[in-house]
């Protein structure tokens, strides 16, 4: 073994090409030395860090969130206050373990100010502005002891190492905006290269290719020295965008004095760590919006006729400023979904009536005029929790007369809500599968949301109205009423 390819990084990664690492090989009667049981420590822990990168990934594996942050869409901004983070556990790219036991506050004893390197600043002069918040794998040497046989006391070593955690701020020019940790989708594969094609969405070619084009990280740099810790300051996680406020005269002397600022961003710069549980959570789609309630629950795949009296009561609105009736259909979203993407041509209401022929049937269509989108208090601006369903007013008067088809014959009313069209406050299509009698109001039953766990899909609710005897009576009176949760 040459100088050059023994030559060890402070990491324990040799170049010139970072070969394999050796491992102690026990036999009877050999000796260890220190080298020895550094070298056996050393193997383990590599090898539980190259696992831990490869298989699990890096980034947040859990917690470290950022206390005292303000709403995103709050304005106007909240006062300046010291920011605290939350237990938790990271990983960093070179499979380092970042674990933060205890709540900690931001401060010149625990953060420093990134350069290029090893040029750590001080947060004591630390300027106003945006900052991107990373967590980093420290170590500190403690328990000083003598060393055997050395009469004077001059001669110590530390005994233990201490794992922590320390924190940077990484200062963000005013055109570059806070990162995002999540990493694009793998470019596409090229077709027909492989015999081998695997039935399903993971075809073999496509997954050989995205691996063999993954390049192992290489040697970690050397760990910067900063107040007693060894960090390695070129591998951080980051956990926030944060805006670094002006100190005032009655900040805290130091070297306690906390970091002033606000939340900008605490979810975009994070890289995750996919989990099984977070993974398991995904695939039932617990990140989706679903659709919560229908103001005709009760209806919904009902077996037995819709009583007429019972059907028009609910379709009977009031006239609004626009000049449409506004229904009693009404329907709920788990969560917020955004104005803009909820239109009328999101929504249709047919009618199914006996047709000419005998045992054919026509369909005549609800001309949808108008959404109703109230905005929910707290919720983000621009965005809405509850649809309501505006038609034409003569419609109804079509519908309720003596000629009308639907009076005389009864029919089947089908209403599909197009949840590909909506999408919630993440940009995400809402999830309005239809799930065997999801939705469906009953008697000591909760109401179970929509959702298959895909993104999108049509939501199909389909009742039978029974024919009217005697024509409805108008009357002005409120539509629907959801219960504040």
């Amino acid at each position: 073994m040459t100088k050059q390819t023994a030559a060890a990084h402070g990491s324990g990664c040799t170049c010139k090409a970072c070969i394999t690492r050796e491992r102690n090989r026990f036999f009877k009667g050999k000796v260890m030395k220190a080298a020895e049981f550094e070298m056996e420590q050393r193997y383990g822990i590599e090898r539980r860090r190259m696992l831990s990168r490869a298989i699990a990934g890096w980034g947040v594996v859990r917690g470290l969130a950022l206390k005292g942050s303000r709403p995103r869409h709050a304005t106007p901004p909240e006062p300046c206050e010291s920011l605290c983070i939350s237990p938790g556990l990271a990983l960093d790219r070179y499979g380092r373990e970042i674990i933060l036991p205890t709540e900690s506050v931001l401060g010149s004893d625990n953060t420093f100010v990134a350069g290029v390197g090893c040029e750590l600043a001080s947060v004591d002069k630390l300027q106003p502005g945006d900052y991107v918040l990373a967590i980093h794998y420290a170590e500190r040497l403690l328990g000083e002891v003598l060393l055997p046989g050395d009469c004077c006391g001059c001669r110590t070593e530390q005994n233990y190492v201490c794992e922590t955690a320390l924190f940077s701020l990484r200062r963000l020019s005013r055109c570059e905006e806070c990162p995002c940790g999540e990493r694009p989708c793998p470019p596409e594969c090229e077709c027909g290269r492989h015999g081998c094609e695997c039935e399903g969405r993971a075809r073999n070619s496509c997954l050989c290719e995205w691996t063999a084009k993954t390049e192992p990280p290489g040697c970690s740099a050397k760990p910067c020295r900063w107040r007693g810790y060894d960090v390695y300051a070129d591998d951080g996680v980051d956990l926030a965008c944060i805006r670094v406020c002006e100190p005032t005269e009655c900040d805290k002397p130091l070297p306690c004095r906390p970091i002033l600022g606000w939340i900008v961003d605490d979810c975009a710069p994070r890289r995750i760590v996919k989990g099984n549980d977070l993974l398991y959570d995904l695939i039932r789609g617990c990140d989706l919006t679903r659709i919560k309630c229908l103001s005709w629950g009760k209806w919904h795949r009902r077996a037995e006729h819709v009583p007429w009296d019972e059907f028009i009561h609910k379709i009977h609105g009031e006239i609004t400023e626009h000049h449409d009736l506004k229904t009693g259909l009404a329907l709920q979203f788990t969560g917020p979904v955004l104005e803009k993407t909820v239109r009328t041509d999101c929504f249709s209401i047919r009618f199914s009536v006996p047709g000419e022929w005998p045992g054919w049937r026509s369909a005549m269509f609800v001309p949808i005029t108008r959404v109703e989108k109230p905005h929910h208090p707290g919720d983000p601006p621009e965005t809405t929790r509850q649809v309501t369903l505006c038609v034409r007013p003569d419609w109804y008067e079509e519908l309720t007369s003596h000629a009308s088809r639907v009076r005389r014959e009864g029919a089947t009313v089908r209403i599909e809500v197009n949840g590909d069209y909506i999408l919630d406050c993440h940009g995400q299509p809402i999830d309005a599968n239809a799930r065997g009698f999801a939705l469906r109001e009953e008697e000591d039953c909760p109401v179970q949301p929509s959702g298959n766990g895909t993104p999108g899909g049509v939501l199909v609710s389909q009742f039978r109205v029974a024919r009217g005897e005697q024509p409805a009576q108008r009357e002005q009176r409120p539509v629907v009423n959801f219960q504040e949760e």
